[in-house]
């Protein structure tokens, strides 16, 4: 049987940080740079764009947080972030 060479495929450049001034959702927000609504207009630019890392990488999500918003809400995750970001 043929061994199949192993390839490496990369990060998107918004998922490796390559784009200029380059900061995920997620990292902005907490800085306070970025409304929640934000994240809104950033999956539909993920959506249509040919990036191949996923979402959660995209908007720079930790797994826990991709849960709460999959499987509870938008709100719930909102609040989440907020609770983070406010240090409760």
């Amino acid at each position: 049987m043929e061994q199949l060479p192993n390839i490496q495929v990369d990060e998107c450049a918004a998922c490796s940080g390559e784009r200029e001034n380059d900061m995920k959702f997620r990292e902005r927000f907490m800085k306070g740079e970025a409304e929640f609504e934000e994240i809104f207009d950033l999956t539909d630019e993920w959506n249509f764009s040919d990036e191949e890392c996923t979402l959660r990488e995209y908007l720079g999500l930790t797994a826990e947080e991709e849960d709460v918003w999959i499987s509870e809400s938008d709100e719930a995750l909102e609040e989440m972030l907020n609770r983070e970001r406010d240090g409760q």
